[in-house]
């Protein structure tokens, strides 16, 4: 089962840990803490959705075990019965995200454009995409 609230409290730590004023990070490690941080938001966004969501069922349940209106304990327990199923696939997703969803450290986006010089540019950044899709089939990478 996955901690919620361990995910959001290592989520806070590396946004104050990156927004921190006497930022002391190397390069590299800085960029490894971005990364981090990117994976964790999608995440984080989906437990807010879910917190919200047990607020809400909380907040039924008070209005089941009060007594008063039937109408609005019907409304109420009709409802409960829709949060929990979208409960369910927020958590589904929430594991999705933090599982199936790979970091990926070799990761490159790379564009090329031909600059200024009209034609000629435009043969050598074809030149240049050519070459570096044959070095990319040669070391087996997807391109």
């Amino acid at each position: 089962m996955i901690n919620f609230e361990k995910t959001k409290e290592e989520y806070k730590e590396l946004s104050e840990k990156l927004s921190g004023a006497g930022l002391s990070l190397d390069r590299k490690e800085y960029g490894k803490l971005s990364k981090r941080l990117n994976f964790l938001q999608s995440a984080v966004e989906k437990i807010k959705e879910k917190d919200e969501i047990e607020k809400n069922i909380k907040e039924n349940e008070k209005i089941l075990e009060e007594g008063g209106d039937e109408e609005l304990k019907k409304l109420a327990k009709e409802e409960n019965a829709k949060l929990k199923k979208e409960k369910e696939n927020i958590e589904k997703e929430i594991e999705e995200i933090l599982f199936e969803k790979k970091e990926s450290e070799n990761e490159v986006l790379m564009e090329i454009r031909a600059g200024a010089g009209g034609e000629e540019s435009a043969l050598f950044a074809q030149k240049l995409f050519e070459m570096y899709q044959k070095f990319s089939q040669k070391k087996d990478w997807k391109l």
